[in-house]
């Protein structure tokens, strides 16, 4: 069966060692450039990256609390995430890949410490360490390819992971654009349009534990 917590985490792993291989080297210079189609920068979408990661690490820590954990957030500037996790900026690209590879880490710890019973809350539903693991891989596909869109690096995730996420959080999407798993991924995130499918504009997962 491949919606396992031990799948899921060892796709975040298999992400994120992809993701970092192409950051760590980024210019400072690319950092501050828009983030595809975001109104946030490239940094600013790292840093909501790793924070996505490290919330849902610390939501599923603490799975009897009713909503989301009452965290003191910030903001860089007007428009920018409003986030807990940020990074340094002089500490450049390694800096900001080691942020990402922490969060990620914590995630996966917590993850698979989870019983199997154990669910925690999200807006779009409760879901168990599976589900948030397989959120992450959303995550770290899509602003994978907001932070490398316009760049040298060229993002391309495992088409089979892809399907495997696709099919986990999107299935009312999945084998039906008459395009790989990965452009389904960003097509149902209003990242890019296909044709006959414009973007877009709303759009949610289904990460509901599995057998609820």
């Amino acid at each position: 069966m491949i919606d396992t917590v031990a799948t899921r985490t060892q796709d975040v792993r298999h992400l994120v060692d992809t993701l970092l291989d192409g950051a760590v080297r980024f210019p400072m210079d690319q950092w501050d450039e828009q983030a595809g189609r975001l109104t946030w920068t490239r940094w600013e979408t790292a840093e909501h990256l790793a924070d996505d990661l490290f919330v849902y690490a610390a939501t599923l820590a603490a799975p009897t609390y009713p909503a989301d954990l009452p965290f003191e957030t910030t903001r860089r500037r007007d428009g920018a995430p409003d986030e807990l996790v940020h990074s340094r900026r002089a500490a450049g690209s390694p800096g900001i890949a080691a942020v990402i590879r922490s969060a990620s880490n914590v995630l996966i710890a917590i993850a698979e410490a989870t019983p199997p019973h154990v669910t925690a809350d999200h807006v779009f539903g409760r879901t168990g360490s599976e589900g948030f693991a397989a959120m992450a891989c959303v995550e770290l596909i899509v602003h994978g390819h907001d932070i490398f869109s316009g760049t040298e690096v060229d993002w391309a995730p495992d088409e089979a992971l892809c399907r495997r996420t696709v099919l986990r959080l999107f299935p009312d999407v999945a084998g039906t654009l008459n395009a790989g798993s990965y452009s389904e991924l960003l097509w149902a995130t209003g990242r890019i349009e296909l044709p006959g499918n414009p973007y877009r504009s709303e759009w949610r997962w289904h990460n509901q534990a599995l057998g609820a």
